[in-house]
């Protein structure tokens, strides 16, 4: 496909206002076509005169990242702020840190400011234009702002924080940091219109955070009110963030393919799958569409004019999809529809693609419900946004979700965080010492249990997930009182084996 000056599918779509951006296109066949990397993401980290860190392209060209210049005056680490302020020393890099950020703070409207990316970015289907600002980069600024005037009792510093957290209160359309829909506060780490937005999770936890910490400092000027309402979102995410085994990244899909594996019995005549468009496989004719829709079939595997003859060796098929192109809350909710036909009589069981990095995993998806479409069978699923692998967090940032969520929860005094916290921490340790296996992997249940919060919040709230043995863990939920069913439960929820 020709690519125009914005680097960008030329039947891709680039819109104007406060940010520049261009999406890609969908093909009729279901491709898209990505956008090429830009020069930033070909760039060698440096270090300045004064440590401070910048990226520099073959050409010569120096960027520079809003985050990394704050992470150089402080590492990003799980300590609590009072521990941070106690740890922090205001060296020459420090100082540093603190003059670009004055310097480089940009009004924004009703008295708040940003700190823009001087760089052009590649954000899954998406070109961002410089310059623009982020709600992560935003946060670890802000954090590093108020952590050098605790231990220095400088308070302009104070007052650019607060300032800047008068961003997360705009929308992205008018300068700041949020989405566009009230009734969905998302914290965007892109500053793009919703329809467009990846709405990315570590960025909205961060913000959550941070404007938890600018209430402490500045109480009744709407700091925790915000939060909340960013709070209320994520909770009503959540089912989608945590699939069970692993955390999302960002709420759109990224890829416009949806991938299972199928293994069964019978003679399988047609697949199709739903999301309000209807995209479909009729393995008699060979007939797809969207073309982009695909099967593999292992050797010996036969394909009939009747269609495909399942055994039980998996085949691996992908659906394009149309579904979350453009973002909307209540997609959240949606199921996707997904029908196997046979030509007579046959049963399935269907898997979907994990997505942990480093791993080529399927999950098992609830039964099938079995029906009939004349005299041929068909079985029927109903698959949700949580059950999908696209998406999935890398591993050095799960952690830190565990650890922000925690911090958040002792924000607010609420034992149910803290447990997902401590769960996100478990699927983090249990994927470092992962080993190989065949087949379907295991999911998670969530259980919601206040009396196991309560215990667990009572017994560790104090620590941080990574600090908190597993073993120790096991022995506090076989000492609670209850069932074995609540017992399995809880063991499911957090979640760790009943023996090791």
């Amino acid at each position: 496909m020709a690519r125009n000056s914005s680097g960008i599918g030329s039947d891709g779509q680039c819109f104007g206002g406060v940010v520049s951006y261009c999406i890609a296109a969908q093909a009729a066949s279901g491709l898209v076509d990505l956008p090429e990397k830009t020069p930033y993401w070909q760039a060698t980290p440096r270090l300045d005169e004064q440590g401070l860190p910048f990226s520099e392209v073959p050409d010569g060209s120096r960027f520079r990242n809003v985050s990394s210049v704050a992470f150089a005056m402080l590492s990003r680490d799980t300590r609590s702020f009072d521990d941070a302020c106690a740890a922090y020393h205001p060296d020459e890099k420090a100082r540093a840190a603190l003059a670009f950020f004055e310097r480089n703070a940009v009004e924004a409207g009703g008295g708040a400011v940003v700190w823009r990316y001087d760089y052009d970015t590649q954000i899954n289907d998406v070109l961002l234009k410089a310059p623009w600002a982020s709600a992560f980069g935003q946060a670890a600024a802000i954090e590093r702002l108020l952590i050098h005037s605790c231990k220095t009792g400088e308070a302009g510093f104070a007052e650019l924080a607060r300032r800047a957290g008068k961003a997360f209160f705009l929308p992205v359309t008018l300068g700041g940091l949020r989405s566009e829909n009230d009734q969905f506060v998302w914290f965007q780490e892109v500053p793009i219109p919703d329809r467009h937005n990846p709405f990315i999770v570590n960025a909205h936890l961060y913000s959550i955070r941070t404007l938890l910490l600018l209430d402490r400092h500045f109480p009744g000027e709407g700091f925790r009110l915000l939060a909340e309402r960013g709070l209320q979102s994520f909770r009503s995410a959540l089912s989608v963030i945590d699939n069970g085994y692993w955390n999302r990244y960002d709420l759109r899909p990224r890829y416009m393919a949806v991938n299972f594996q199928i293994s069964g019995h019978g003679t399988l005549s047609r697949a199709e799958m739903h999301d309000g468009d209807v995209s479909e496989i009729d393995f008699g004719t060979r007939r797809r569409s969207p073309k982009a829709n695909f099967f593999e079939r292992k050797p010996g595997q036969q394909l009939t004019r009747d269609g495909l003859v399942l055994s039980e060796r998996p085949i691996l098929i992908s659906f394009s999809t149309r579904h979350g192109r453009e973002f909307d809350p209540k997609h959240l909710r949606d199921a996707l529809d997904l029908r196997f036909t046979f030509a007579g009589d046959g049963d399935i069981q269907a898997s979907s693609l994990g997505g942990r990095p480093g791993d080529i995993e399927f999950f098992r998806l609830a039964k099938g419900t079995k029906g009939a479409a004349g005299s041929d069978a068909t079985v029927d699923f109903s698959v949700s946004l949580g059950d999908l692998g696209w998406g999935q967090v890398a591993p050095e940032y799960l952690p830190f979700h565990a650890a922000t969520l925690a911090s958040i929860a002792r924000s607010i005094g609420d034992p149910q965080l803290f447990l997902r916290a401590l769960r996100w921490q478990i699927f983090a340790d249990r994927h470092a010492d992962r080993s190989p296996s065949d087949g379907p992997r295991r999911r998670w249940h969530w259980t919601e249990n206040p009396d196991l919060a309560a215990a667990v919040w009572e017994k560790f709230g104090t620590l941080r997930p990574e600090d908190i043995d597993e073993s120790d863990i096991r022995l506090l939920v076989l000492s609670l009182p209850m069932s074995a069913s609540d017992q399995a439960a809880a063991f499911e929820t957090l979640p760790i084996e009943v023996e090791d």
